[in-house]
């Protein structure tokens, strides 16, 4: 699926192969699980696409969020969950108050980071909010902070090398799967 989906929001397969190359490195750094985060990743570069965001923008954001999710040790689901409603929010424009509310039921202190990044309180972010005015620009600086947070982190418990040991496993089914194995053994049953 990553594969598709990539290869629609990036425009061929040759960019859809260097968006997994990012991925997997991201996966890898924090120790999540390669094929939910590729998922995720491809849902949000497809919502970012076309928008201030789309590309280096987009890698941004998303290596900021999962960093951080995977510093509170959050699921792929909660990863996931957040992905999409950060690509809601960017695919219209703008971020209504129910798209952060989602995000920061799981990240604590969200709106807090989210206010301190712009050098405001967080009443006025909800003033912003409110007026639709908090949109990529805002992300982006957000993002920028998230990640810069992340100097530093040490991401080798125990369900980081778990999710970077079944990444070597997935790694290694999909290298098989390109060379061609898998089509030679379902030929022969059928």
């Amino acid at each position: 699926e990553f594969g598709k989906t990539m290869a629609a929001a990036t425009g061929s397969s040759t960019a859809a192969a260097q968006e997994f190359d990012f991925v997997r490195g991201v996966a890898n750094r924090f120790g999540v699980e390669l094929l939910d985060t590729a998922d995720a990743d491809a849902k949000f570069a497809a919502s970012a696409k076309g928008t201030a965001l789309e590309g280096e923008g987009a890698r941004l954001v998303f290596e900021g969020i999962v960093g951080t999710m995977a510093r509170l040790g959050a699921s792929s689901a909660d990863v996931s969950g957040a992905l999409v409603q950060l690509g809601q929010g960017v695919s219209k424009g703008k971020f209504e108050l129910d798209d952060l509310k989602s995000i920061a039921e799981r990240i604590p202190g969200f709106f807090v980071q989210f206010a301190d990044s712009m050098g405001i309180s967080t009443a006025e972010l909800y003033e912003l909010i409110s007026a639709g005015k908090i949109g990529a620009r805002e992300l982006l600086i957000f993002s920028d902070t998230l990640r810069d947070g992340l100097a530093g982190v040490d991401f080798d418990g125990f369900a980081s090398s778990s999710a970077r040991f079944k990444n070597a496993i997935t790694e290694a089914y999909i290298e098989i799967g390109n060379a061609g194995a898998f089509d030679v053994l379902t030929t022969g049953v059928d």
